[in-house]
């Protein structure tokens, strides 16, 4: 094994074991899923010869990034259940119908709110760090600001606010939602046939990503294309991608396969939005 898949190995078997400590267990089981993803495309990236130091670097950095996000993000499908009262749209329906509702409309909410951070430019510059990144990869869907799960916990309290119903089920949406992340940035097309124009596939999403302009604010939909077929944003050029990024590497970017040029690249990222919002004011002083 090479030094980057012997660390992501021995990230995993710690992260498993810590699931078994009193008080950091819960965290720990969190995490676990977007850890042992990262371990899977060192390994198999290693063995197919996809691993160079660059991608190596690029996996461990945005599998920081998700560390540190899924520990932040803890309890985020809870927040339906916090009002104390509901529009309770959905009251009365079975648990799996009101599942079905959630997923619907927390795709269409989030989606329209990251369209909103594309195209504000006091916003962009949180989601900006997603996009900087030019290594596909799946690990590249935890790479966010930290600032991203505000929308996401909005978007939630909000359907959960307005449907109500009969929440048991919706545990199913801490499973497709993470699951459906990962697959959209998969290095290849999934051949699922006529379902490519319904449910956001690594070909879909990678529109979304792609640096040729005529790209850009495309495809925002997280689960389903419903939101942009809603919104007017679809796009199904799924042969035109070539390269990915914004055309701007960020000096912070990790640029080796180590936990510490991770840490670095996180704290860098982190302060990326600050230094863009000082720029932009600089820019407009008289």
């Amino acid at each position: 094994m090479t030094p980057p898949v012997r660390l992501s190995v021995a990230l995993v078997v710690a992260t498993a074991a810590a699931c078994v400590v009193p008080g950091v267990g819960p965290v720990a089981a969190s995490v676990l899923p977007h850890v042992a993803i990262v371990a899977l495309v060192m390994v198999v990236g290693s063995a197919s010869g996809w691993l160079t130091n660059r991608r190596a670097a690029a996996v461990l950095g945005d599998g920081l990034w998700g560390v540190l996000n899924r520990v932040a993000s803890l309890g985020m499908l809870l927040l339906p259940d916090a009002p104390t009262g509901t529009l309770g749209l959905l009251d009365g329906l079975h648990p799996w119908a009101v599942a079905v509702a959630y997923l619907v409309v927390i795709d269409v909410a989030v989606s329209v709110s990251h369209a909103w951070m594309h195209r504000d430019a006091r916003l962009w510059p949180i989601h900006e760090v997603h996009h900087n990144q030019t290594v596909w990869q799946p690990t590249l869907y935890g790479r966010g600001h930290i600032l991203e799960g505000v929308r996401s916990a909005v978007a939630v309290a909000v359907a959960g606010w307005l449907l109500g119903g009969d929440r048991s089920a919706l545990w199913v949406l801490g499973l497709v939602f993470p699951l459906s992340g990962y697959l959209a940035h998969l290095p290849w097309r999934l051949p699922v046939g006529p379902l490519a124009y319904v449910i956001v596939t690594p070909q879909y999403h990678a529109i979304h990503h792609s640096a040729d302009p005529r790209h850009h604010d495309r495809n925002f939909g997280g689960v389903t294309t419903l939101p942009d077929l809603l919104m007017g944003t679809a796009c199904w050029d799924f042969d035109a991608v070539r390269e990915y990024g914004t055309g701007d590497v960020p000096a912070w970017e990790a640029d080796q396969p180590t936990v510490a040029a991770a840490a670095r690249a996180w704290w860098g990222g982190l302060w990326h939005p600050v230094r863009r919002w000082r720029q932009r004011t600089l820019q407009e002083a008289p």
